[in-house]
């Protein structure tokens, strides 16, 4: 087993799928100024778009260059995926909701 693409691939899903939350919550806090109250719907949003990016990203990936275990990076990927989920839902909570607008006094 090639721990080293593993790792690589996790990497890879995690930076994609974080890239995707950030941008979304930057979107719909500038363009579209939705407020810190509607967290949970923008967040559920963010992970939908957040997974159609990281399967484009490893399908792309896996057609373009010739990985010998394609397994073992849809693994990595998915990982990378889901540990960045639970990362932004846990420690990137403050943050996202920086990227909202609060409401205005």
């Amino acid at each position: 087993m090639d721990y080293n693409l593993l790792i690589k691939a996790g990497f890879m899903g995690f930076a994609a799928s974080i890239g995707a939350i950030s941008v979304i919550f930057w979107l719909m806090g500038f363009l579209f100024k939705i407020d810190k109250l509607k967290f949970n719907r923008i967040y559920m949003l963010a992970c939908v778009v957040s997974f159609g990016t990281t399967y484009l990203l490893l399908h792309l990936k896996i057609r373009s260059s010739g990985i010998d275990s394609p397994e073992i990076f849809l693994v990595g990927v998915i990982g990378g995926w889901l540990s960045s989920v639970l990362f932004g839902i846990t420690q990137f909570k403050n943050i996202l909701r920086n990227f909202l607008r609060g409401p205005q006094v």
